[in-house]
């Protein structure tokens, strides 16, 4: 992780309705919280995991300033289910 203090980062996520989804709400709220965080919060980086096939949710991610991060990688329960994640992050 780059030689992250534990301290020093926090992770985020975000569900939208599928009645919601392609009107950029995920990226207008994540970008929001990355501002919040920058003013707020005495961390270095924020991360975010998604399933490697959700491209739509990688966009959202790219749009509001994150990039993919090879180092970050964990398996997660989603739907029931373990499944790997990747992940991304931004310097805040």
């Amino acid at each position: 992780m780059g030689g992250w203090s534990l301290r020093a980062r926090a992770s985020v996520g975000y569900w939208v309705a599928a009645s919601r989804r392609r009107q950029g709400h995920a990226s207008a709220a994540l970008e929001l919280v990355v501002d919040w965080v920058r003013g707020t919060l005495r961390i270095t980086h924020l991360e975010l995991f998604v399933e490697p096939s959700n491209l739509s949710s990688q966009r959202t991610a790219e749009r509001a300033g994150f990039t993919f991060d090879s180092g970050l990688r964990e398996r997660r329960e989603i739907g029931g289910q373990i499944t790997d994640v990747i992940g991304y992050s931004v310097k805040v």
